[in-house]
């Protein structure tokens, strides 16, 4: 297995269309869906490869005569990489550090002057009466459970990332006269159909994780990326162009072996924080123990949530429920989950099962397409615990 991660950016307007608003208008979703890159990939694969495909009609893998077909490995057999949904950075370079949106943990305040400050408040859950929350900085507003979708870690301190957006209005097109389309009104009038998008503005950069079964799938995607794939609606009108800006790959046992040494210089820092609340504190840490905080990257069965939580003694769960309608070669399907931006807690005696817990896949093929499973472990931004950035 090789572990990858890939930083792409809109070099065109992108609209990731979610459901269609009231009305004719159309508003993108901030981040691109695991299933969309998935499938932008595979439509460049199958263009380059298929020696029946033409673009108007589908093709028909089993009657092709074509061997060691990658489209058809990654779609008809499911042998496909386990992507992550890209969601917004401001990070020049790629790394393997992602920030789950939402963080359910991450606090703002208010200071006088009207800025906005926030503060991971995790430790301090296991206080009593949550110790600090109560004593806020003279500057400050109290602290509100109202995290910033997108974020990263600048300078010691928590930044609100937002997406630019912009509007634009069209006439749609009629696919069989190649002019305005016209539709009666009541008064059997024709009229045209305006409609009207907001999209991403370009220059936007995300990054994704992807792993792959092979070293030829971390190369197909990176070829296909550097020549750019489109995702989203609106491509006859130059919407959705995304291009590589740099990727990274790991061996999988490089990979367990670095991500091992940086959980476990979390769990000390994190103890040690703790011990400087130790009048405070609700729990017993042993300093064999391990602390472990998984935050959730994107969507994630409450099965496999059960059985995450069911590895070792949970001190502190928070996560919000929500039911997703997920799409896979005409197959649909809705499901309740936890949505990204859930945290637990836990105490473990070892670390190990959590790196292999980090790199395993849901079982469900279409959990698989649609980006399910993935979470961080021991991310750095739980011991920014002061305002301002403070540790």
């Amino acid at each position: 297995m090789i572990v990858c991660s890939f930083l792409v950016e809109n070099s065109s307007p992108l609209v990731i269309k979610e459901k269609r608003a009231k009305g004719n208008f159309y508003e993108s979703l901030d981040y691109i869906p695991a299933s969309t890159l998935l499938g932008a990939i595979a439509v460049h694969i199958l263009e380059k490869s298929c020696p029946n495909y033409d673009g108007s009609k589908p093709v028909d893998c089993n009657n092709c005569s074509k061997t060691n077909c990658v489209f058809k490995k990654w779609i008809h057999d499911n042998g496909f990489p386990w992507l992550s949904h890209a969601y917004l950075t401001s990070q020049d370079e790629v790394s393997f550090l992602m920030n789950a949106p939402s963080l359910e943990t991450m606090y703002s305040a208010i200071s006088q002057d009207g800025e906005e400050d926030f503060v991971d408040f995790l430790l301090y859950e296991l206080t009593v009466k949550r110790f600090l929350r109560t004593k806020p900085s003279k500057e400050f507003s109290y602290l509100r459970n109202k995290p910033p979708k997108y974020w990263e870690i600048k300078n010691g301190r928590i930044s609100k990332l937002d997406a630019k957006f912009t509007t634009f209005s069209h006439v749609a097109i009629d696919p069989r006269t190649k002019s305005a389309f016209l539709e009666s009104n009541d008064s059997n009038e024709p009229s045209g159909l305006l409609f009207t998008i907001k999209a991403i503005q370009p220059k936007h950069k995300f990054m994704f994780k992807a792993l792959c079964n092979s070293e030829e799938d971390y190369n197909l995607i990176m070829e296909a990326l550097k020549e750019g794939v489109w995702v989203g609606m609106g491509k006859s009108r130059g919407y959705g162009e995304l291009r590589l800006v740099s990727g990274l790959k790991k061996d999988e046992n490089e990979y367990k072996i670095e991500r091992l040494k940086s959980m476990e210089e979390f769990s000390n820092k994190a103890k040690d924080f703790l011990r400087s609340l130790s009048s405070y504190l609700l729990i017993t840490i042993k300093d064999e123990e391990k602390l472990v905080v998984i935050d959730g990257l994107t969507h994630l069965s409450f099965n496999d949530l059960n059985r995450i939580a069911s590895q070792d003694q949970v001190l502190y769960p928070k996560y919000h429920s929500g039911e997703v309608t997920m799409f896979k070669l005409n197959s649909i399907i809705k499901l309740s989950s936890v949505r990204p931006g859930f945290v637990l807690l836990l105490k473990s005696n070892s670390l190990n099962k959590y790196v292999d817990l980090e790199l395993t896949p849901p079982q469900d093929m279409r959990m698989r397409w649609a980006g399910f499973g993935w979470f961080e472990i021991n991310h750095p931004v739980h011991l920014v615990t002061g305002i301002g950035g403070e540790k």
